[in-house]
């Protein structure tokens, strides 16, 4: 064991309880300890149960966290790999194929409250067209204007999130 997680763990299982009232102990992914200092907030007023908050700029960093109550045992929690940290990406549905002069679709889905915008081409011409998420997140409406309906096709839409994710669609207009 190397010193400096030597001394972490004197700290941790000392009798000084270092960490009495409020506090946490870090070990970070290169197995350096940190010491961070944080408001614990009781889950009930006589609760042994307790919480407090990490800034998400740190979770990367961080492999364990090793907590104990006032004189009581040391608890290591292992963290999370970073790549299990990142929310799951929004998804579209596939839709059956819509008629000529449709003015509007409803594309079903998840974490679709992101859009930013979407946009098609039909030959040399780009459309922005309305998107309208519902409230869910489950579902948008696109509003499609007439010059891209008018023919049977399939439309090539681009879906772009606020979280930079990018999402082809391919939606059909058939007579």
């Amino acid at each position: 064991m190397s010193a400096p997680r030597d001394r972490f763990l004197a700290a941790i299982c000392g009798a000084d309880d270092a960490l009495s009232n409020n506090g946490a102990f870090l070990i970070t992914r290169d197995g350096t300890p940190v010491e961070i200092r944080a408001d614990l907030t009781a889950l009930a007023p006589s609760s042994a149960a307790a919480t407090f908050t990490l800034k998400a700029a740190d979770l990367a960093a961080i492999q364990q966290i090793v907590v104990q109550k006032a004189g009581g045992q040391v608890a290591v929690l292992a963290m999370p790999k970073p790549d299990t940290l990142k929310p799951a990406p929004p998804t579209l549905k596939d839709h059956d194929p819509i008629p000529l002069k449709s003015p509007s679709i409803v594309i079903a889905g998840t974490l679709l409250a992101g859009i930013q915008s979407v946009t098609c081409k039909k030959g040399d011409q780009q459309f922005s067209l309305v998107a309208t998420p519902a409230p869910d997140g489950n579902s948008v409406t696109i509003q499609l204007p007439d010059a891209l309906t008018s023919d049977p096709q399939v439309i090539e839409f681009s879906f772009h999130f606020k979280d930079d994710t990018v999402l082809s669609y391919s939606l059909k207009v058939t007579r």
